[in-house]
């Protein structure tokens, strides 16, 4: 893929490769192609576009701003051993294909990896909290997929290798008090007196 972009570039040509998605999300073609063509001395640079991430934001109505947001690739996550906050909402992508770079059918779920993910979410999470088993819409006239489910259900939902999960913070988080006293905020954590707290 990256050479089907850059013989064009090479041959004197304006060259736009589009993705589907973000080109910069999942997508190691164009991130190669990008830094390739400036190591070769043309101009060339990524345009933004809405990813699977923006569409779960809006489709859940999930607003990172509030509780922080953790996201990972399913595999790397679990392999690497992340350290996970429960008081911060975490996004797992690809979590139908966790330990399998060999999927060709994008409606297969790795049954096995899937399994792997419930024992770690079970034990920072519990197993009747509820995550979401999210995909995007893929065409305008689709709706999205939007599954709740318990952790220990995970088995039994819907997951496909286009799946992301979506994993709500397991409770608040724990307050500083000396650090609110210090900021001068208030309870709602607004700067004391601000324009946000006084009424219209």
């Amino acid at each position: 893929m990256v050479k089907a972009i850059l013989d064009p570039v090479r041959s004197g040509l304006r060259v736009c490769a589009v993705f589907y998605g973000h080109p910069g999300v999942f997508v190691y073609p164009s991130h190669r192609a990008v830094e390739m063509a400036r190591k070769e001395g043309f101009r060339a640079w990524m345009a933004p576009a809405v990813s699977a991430e923006d569409c779960l934001f809006a489709d859940l109505g999930v607003d990172p701003a509030r509780s922080g947001c953790q996201s990972y690739e399913a595999t790397s996550f679990l392999a690497r051993q992340r350290i996970i906050d429960p008081h911060t909402a975490l996004i797992l992508w690809q979590v139908g294909v966790i330990g399998d770079s060999s999927v060709r059918d994008p409606g297969t779920c790795n049954k096995a990896g899937l399994s792997a993910l419930m024992d770690v979410l079970s034990q920072t999470h519990g197993p009747h909290h509820q995550v979401v088993v999210f995909r995007a819409a893929q065409w305008p006239i689709c709706r999205p997929h939007i599954e709740p489910v318990a952790v220990a259900d995970l088995l039994q939902a819907d997951i496909t290798a286009l799946s992301t999960l979506y994993v709500p913070p397991k409770e608040n988080p724990p307050r500083d008090r000396q650090m609110i006293d210090r900021l001068g905020l208030d309870d709602g954590l607004h700067p004391a007196g601000s324009a946000s707290e006084r009424p219209q």
